[in-house]
């Protein structure tokens, strides 16, 4: 099996469950490639979206709180967002890099490649199967304009929320935000204070 992992670097939690699931299939013998999605739209782009994303959260947080906010009065299933439709010019080249790769899974710890994948499926005949991971601890607008195999979010409790914006029960998977598996490794008290002095 062959698996292609797309993250954006707006901010290092989707890269984080990006690596922690590179990691794990990893260790599973399974062949798995990461990339930024955003790449394909161009070095430049990715820069600028991911530089744009990172200011306007830590420079200006009221700004973004305005923009989240917004997106969730956009956010619909019944049109498409100005979201999707930024995500649109790099997917011709996604399912090139997905097909001339081989790969028989797509997963996604972020938004902006699960609108690329979603776009493939509708106007491309995409039929590999495609799974979102939510790493916030929220459904955030524009999931429900997506349309991928399964959704794994980070709590049962949250099951209601999706639900609400439509995405079906039975593709949501309450099974946490992935996380390295060296975090997961017990270390004996005596030896972690030695080591931390």
């Amino acid at each position: 099996m062959r698996v292609l992992i797309l993250s954006c670097n707006t901010g290092q939690g989707h890269n984080a469950a990006g690596k922690a699931i590179q990691e794990t299939f990893a260790g599973r013998g399974i062949e798995c490639q990461m990339m930024d999605a955003l790449l394909l739209a161009g070095e430049k782009v990715s820069r600028r979206v991911s530089g744009a994303y990172c200011g306007l959260t830590t420079r200006f947080p009221r700004g973004f709180e305005w923009l989240y906010k917004a997106g969730g009065t956009l956010s619909s299933s019944r049109w498409k967002s100005p979201v999707y439709l930024a995500n649109i010019p790099y997917a011709r080249r996604l399912l090139e890099v997905i097909r001339q790769g081989e790969y028989d899974r797509v997963v996604t710890p972020h938004l902006f490649p699960a609108e690329a994948l979603t776009h493939l499926r509708r106007r491309a005949g995409l039929d590999v199967p495609c799974y979102a991971i939510a790493t916030d601890y929220t459904c955030i607008p524009f999931w429900e304009e997506t349309e991928l195999d399964r959704y794994m979010i980070p709590h049962r409790d949250l099951i209601p929320d999706f639900a609400k914006k439509g995405l079906a029960e039975e593709r949501l998977l309450p099974i946490g935000i992935p996380v390295s598996p060296r975090f997961r490794r017990h270390v004996p008290k005596e030896q972690a204070r030695a080591a931390l002095g």
